[in-house]
């Protein structure tokens, strides 16, 4: 898992992008009719990066993340819970739902009445609390590596 050299600034750049993706999903949600899949889209892929930011917190590599995790947001989050972290079960229905339209890219080419999504709402704020469960370890790797110390 470690065969390649931590990069701080890996889990920091997916912690702003996770963050980034669930603010234009929360601006799309405020609008008057959102389309449904691309909402979906923003929020999956938001959580899609928020474990793999997890995930490179707890020494995982780039390597081993694109390797062996993929898109599977499942895999990302069992990985997650193996090194730690504590998921509610919320968030394991919303990721048993979410990985498989989002490994088989239905956001993107299934009809809109075909998939049942769930809120949201609920959604964007239990992602928003993941990531801000994460946001201090994430400052901290930041932080070192502009020091020039040892991420872990």
């Amino acid at each position: 898992m470690h065969e390649e050299a931590k990069i701080p600034t890996y889990s920091f750049h997916k912690y702003n992008l996770a963050r980034d993706y669930l603010r234009a999903a929360r601006l799309l949600s405020c609008s008057a009719n959102p389309p449904n899949l691309p909402l979906a889209s923003l929020y999956t892929h938001s959580l899609e990066l928020a474990f793999k930011c997890f995930l490179t917190l707890e020494g995982c590599s780039k390597n081993y993340i694109r390797k062996k995790i993929s898109h599977d947001i499942s895999k990302a989050m069992n990985r997650s819970k193996e090194l730690g972290l504590v998921v509610n079960s919320e968030m394991e229905e919303l990721v048993s739902l979410l990985s498989p339209l989002h490994q088989e890219r239905c956001f993107n080419y299934f009809e809109r009445s075909l998939l049942t999504l769930p809120d949201p709402q609920q959604c964007i704020a239990l992602i928003e609390h993941f990531l801000k469960t994460i946001e201090p370890r994430t400052d901290e790797q930041t932080a070192k590596a502009l020091r020039g110390e040892p991420a872990i």
